[in-house]
């Protein structure tokens, strides 16, 4: 959470009207006090950081899946993507998507808030990642055929969680 601090100017200005007459008068007369308040608002920035890297990634979908790729445009796979995504915004993820399960802080699926990692396996072994977006979606560079795109997130069953967001 941030805090912003500062003051809220307020104009006030009292004025009855009664005919065109003594409105036109009135805006002679009209007697204005400017007075400031404190305020402090409290700012989520960990929430506001989420949202922008779901709508960051989320400007990718449509693009291609390339095996060993990391061009968000051009082409990449799914540690490529989950890499280039926090890479925008400062935060540094290993290349491989199996290196990348042990990055970060382990978290349950109740646990899940946009930008945190979803990881797969077959044989046993990690072999996808893709990152939440909430409501039960994640995007991903899924396969040539589909390139990056958004999916359910209970499309394959998920292996682990992660967050890399502190």
């Amino acid at each position: 959470m941030g805090l912003i601090t500062g003051a809220a100017i307020c104009l006030m200005m009292g004025v009855s009207i009664l005919n065109p007459v003594q409105a036109q008068a009135a805006k002679k007369t009209a007697v204005t006090a400017e007075i400031e308040i404190p305020i402090e608002i409290e700012v989520d920035t960990e929430a506001i950081l989420r949202d922008d890297m779901v709508n960051y990634a989320l400007q990718f979908v449509g693009n291609p899946y390339v095996y060993g790729g990391t061009n968000l445009t051009n082409g990449t796979d799914c540690s490529g993507f989950t890499m280039g995504i926090y890479r925008n915004f400062g935060m540094s993820l290993s290349r491989t998507s199996r290196e990348q399960a042990t990055n970060g802080k382990s978290i349950k699926r109740s646990e899940l808030q946009k930008g945190d990692l979803v990881f797969y396996t077959s044989g046993g072994r990690i072999n996808h990642v893709a990152m939440y977006i909430g409501n039960g979606k994640i995007v991903h560079a899924s396969n040539p055929s589909t390139g990056i795109k958004v999916s359910d997130m209970d499309y394959r069953t998920p292996y682990k969680y992660v967050s890399i967001i502190e």
